[in-house]
């Protein structure tokens, strides 16, 4: 069923590389946010410029890249306050055009109906966190196992 399917890393990097090459900003951005933080383009007016600066959007810290690629992005769009995706009167991105803009990439990256769609980078998002986690979980485990045995 489209927009189902999964998005790989590989597609992700190659959503990236075609929205850098085309000169899309704001998709590559938008990409970048929704792969890496997990929020829903409802929560798009929540990622403002204060939240960038102070390096947390909901609970989820920004990653540093990401942080700094934001702020240039608002400062060169002279966004001083307020959601760093915006219109040009200020008003946050609608869902409508959000989709666009990454059904637009999607396209010029030749990836399959679905692909490039926020729930696909937040399906992304989750798996990169739940493999992260479970590294964690090993590495706390094996930590006290050598622990366990000095003990011994």
């Amino acid at each position: 069923m489209a927009g189902t399917e999964e998005l790989t890393r590989a597609e992700y990097l190659h959503l990236l590389d075609t929205a850098r090459v085309l000169g899309r900003e704001p998709a590559y951005l938008l990409v970048k946010v929704f792969a890496l933080t997990g929020i829903s383009v409802s929560e798009l007016p929540v990622l403002t410029v204060e939240a960038v600066r102070a390096g947390r959007v909901r609970d989820v810290p920004l990653p540093e890249g990401l942080k700094s690629e934001l702020l240039a992005y608002a400062a060169r769009k002279n966004i001083l306050s307020g959601p760093v995706f915006a219109t040009r009167s200020g008003r946050p991105l609608d869902v409508q055009r959000v989709s666009a803009i990454l059904r637009g990439l999607g396209a010029a990256a030749g990836l399959g109906e679905g692909m490039c769609r926020p729930k696909a980078l937040q399906r992304l998002y989750l798996a990169a966190r739940a493999e992260a986690e479970a590294m964690a979980a090993g590495e706390a485990e094996q930590l006290m196992n050598e622990l366990a045995d000095r003990e011994v």
